[in-house]
């Protein structure tokens, strides 16, 4: 596992590809540095973030609840 140059403390990175839910292949084989600060699944830039838009749940049918503070 290779590290990525120029940053202060290098991170390893793992080499990745991400698909759409229609299948179409946004990313293919790019190396990404594995960094254990971020508490959610995968970082995108808004770039790739736009190629998966379409398959998020419309706010409309968003779930919502009530509870007991209002």
């Amino acid at each position: 596992m290779k590290n990525l140059k120029g940053m202060r403390n290098p991170s390893p990175l793992i080499q990745i590809s991400l698909n759409n839910i229609r299948g179409e292949k946004i990313l293919n084989k790019v190396k990404a540095p594995i960094k254990t600060g971020y508490e959610g699944f995968i970082m995108l830039t808004s770039d790739f973030y736009n190629n998966f838009l379409f398959s998020e749940l419309l706010r409309r049918l968003w779930r919502s609840y009530r509870i007991l503070t209002g």
